[in-house]
């Protein structure tokens, strides 16, 4: 591998990791978001199907 191409793949490296970073907080951000939701449906005792419910899911 040329030094060139080594100094592009580098920089392209550093450019894509602040944006895949970003991209995963956000998933992080949305999953605690629907995790809430679903922690605060299952408070309600609203009548629901165990098998689909991520919180009796989770206490398994």
């Amino acid at each position: 591998m040329s030094a060139a191409v080594s100094l592009h793949h580098d920089l392209a490296t550093e450019t894509q990791a602040p944006a895949a970073l970003s991209a995963i907080a956000a998933a992080e951000r949305k999953l605690a978001d629907l995790y809430g939701y679903c922690d605060r449906l299952h408070q309600a005792n609203i009548e629901h199907d165990p098998h689909s419910c991520v919180l009796c899911f989770e206490q398994r």
